[in-house]
């Protein structure tokens, strides 16, 4: 059951116009900021921040970092409070409009896709450069607004939030989703910039591929995958249309090689991804 329905006012503020969807960490909202002349935002709630005062001042020390980023492809972060009368609290963000990676790069050549990709490498570049990670890279985290025009812009979103708390949770459960996640934290190993890149390449793969690179029956068989099996060639993966369709060879930067290219070492931060106007 739905925390709000619409009209209602959340905290003498924001005023809801309707639900956007679930995840995780909670319910997504599309409201009206009533203090800044209804400007549209979405407003999510974050249940499980109430439950250890240590990861609710974590969250609040970083929320107040991501307020001060600028980048045109992170999505804005805003407002971080308890909600009345609640256990639960929220922050509100830039309201995108568009489709995720996956459904906007249905129809799109590996010419177009490039420029989604570069802007996409420069917002973790950004992230990276500022010491954080986004940690749970994947299509429907990234949106692409603008559609069908001569310059799309990618929006990266939900990034950085409770990055203290990575890692293994409470039970072993790792910290991410599953089929994005990099080998080491799979592994119990505290996350790099390196895991973000790695989810970013089977983000990649999917796009191209129209599938992500592991799957099966199971988590477990997943996870197997993950950590012991090389991904399909992509051009051999693709289900229905896939964007090597009718190619002599896949990109280099699209191969498997490319996609399990790890970090060199463990005790030292990864470099920061380096993007440049081509592919």
């Amino acid at each position: 059951m739905s925390l709000f329905r619409a009209g209602m006012v959340v905290n003498q503020r924001h005023r809801v116009v309707r639900p956007l969807g679930a995840g995780g960490m909670g319910e997504v909202y599309l409201v009206e900021d009533l203090l800044a002349g209804g400007r549209l935002l979405a407003l999510k709630t974050v249940r499980s921040a109430a439950e250890n005062p240590a990861t609710l001042d974590s969250l609040k020390r970083e929320f107040e970092a991501m307020t001060r980023f600028r980048h045109p492809n992170l999505a804005g972060v805003y407002d971080f409070g308890r909600l009345a009368g609640e256990e639960a609290h929220f922050f509100t963000m830039e309201y995108v409009e568009g489709a995720d990676l996956l459904d906007a790069t249905e129809t799109l050549g590996v010419g177009e896709l490039c420029s989604l990709l570069v802007q996409l490498c420069r917002a973790l570049e950004y992230l990276h450069s500022r010491g954080f990670l986004h940690r749970d890279l994947k299509p429907s985290n990234i949106l692409v607004a603008g559609g069908g025009t001569p310059s799309p812009t990618v929006k990266v979103l939900d990034f950085g939030l409770l990055s203290e708390t990575a890692g293994l949770r409470e039970g072993g459960e790792a910290g991410g989703t599953l089929h994005y996640m990099a080998p080491e934290v799979l592994r119990g190993h505290p996350a790099e910039s390196s895991a973000d890149l790695y989810s970013l390449g089977v983000v990649l793969y999917q796009v191209l591929a129209r599938r992500v690179p592991f799957d099966g029956p199971s988590p477990e068989e997943v996870v197997r995958q993950h950590l012991h099996e090389p991904p399909p060639p992509p051009r051999d993966a693709g289900r229905g249309r896939s964007l090597f369709a009718g190619r002599r060879s896949v990109p280099g930067a699209y191969s498997p090689r490319a996609l399990r290219r790890r970090h060199p070492g463990r005790g030292r931060p990864a470099a920061p991804t380096r993007t440049t106007s081509t592919c």
